[in-house]
């Protein structure tokens, strides 16, 4: 318990998530408990990001739990997001990848049905969900609209990819088709990868060498292999002057 006292000092008050404060120069007198000072005054502040509208789908119920318009199916518990340059972490959140847009979890959903909140997308920078980092467009400078995950990024290379889920209703439920399209830049030019002949085309001095290496290192290159991709355009990095 503490004693009744009138608090004129600036004090910092931090809320359940990593990273949200909020800075006051006046606080009501403490009279009681402490925590639940501390509760009254925190349970109906929201960090900037939780500030929306409701996000409904329609079809809902005409999915099931392999055929969704989710990036890995299901919602991130650890995500991190960065909204009007400030780090928010610890957050739950899924991006849906067939209407390009992130969703969070919101406090009301395991109360009243609420589905989850859509928020100011404009004000997103970053965010990294399923251990994966997405940028707003302008900010990767690649692309048009939306989001795209970050594959690597060296000194003159960089890759980018967009991914994209479209559904179809059959029989009443919904069946997705996942597709994935890599975005190479260069010279602040845009290539859509679809082989080693994209790379090529983008180096051609440097042909023979990226050949030499790849019999060297074994490497067979398969479109879809993205690890193999990023080794190779890591590679192309280092040789490029």
């Amino acid at each position: 318990m503490i004693s009744r006292t009138y608090v004129t000092l600036t004090l910092l008050l931090v809320l359940p998530y990593n990273s949200i404060a909020q800075v006051y120069t006046y606080l009501p007198e403490i009279d009681g408990d402490l925590e639940n000072w501390h509760n009254s005054i925190a349970k109906n502040l929201k960090p900037p990001f939780m500030q929306g509208s409701y996000y409904f789908i329609d079809e809902l119920e005409k999915m099931s739990a392999s055929q969704n318009p989710f990036y890995k199916d299901n919602w991130s518990e650890n995500g991190t997001i960065s909204y009007e340059g400030r780090i928010y972490s610890g957050i739950n959140m899924i991006y849906n990848i067939s209407k390009d847009v992130l969703l969070i979890w919101s406090y009301e959903m395991s109360k009243n049905n609420i589905k989850s909140l859509l928020i100011n997308q404009t004000k997103i920078d970053s965010f990294n969900v399923h251990n994966e980092m997405f940028l707003r467009h302008d900010l990767a400078e690649i692309g048009v609209e939306g989001f795209y995950r970050k594959v690597m990024k060296g000194r003159h290379l960089s890759c980018f990819a967009k991914e994209k889920k479209t559904g179809e209703l059959k029989d009443s439920r919904y069946e997705y088709r996942y597709d994935r399209q890599y975005l190479i830049k260069f010279k602040n030019e845009i290539y859509k990868y679809r082989g080693m002949s994209t790379i090529y085309k983008i180096l051609p001095n440097h042909k023979k060498q990226i050949k030499k290496y790849m019999r060297q290192e074994g490497i067979v290159m398969r479109k879809k292999n993205e690890v193999l991709l990023k080794n190779i355009l890591s590679y192309c990095d280092n040789i490029v002057l």
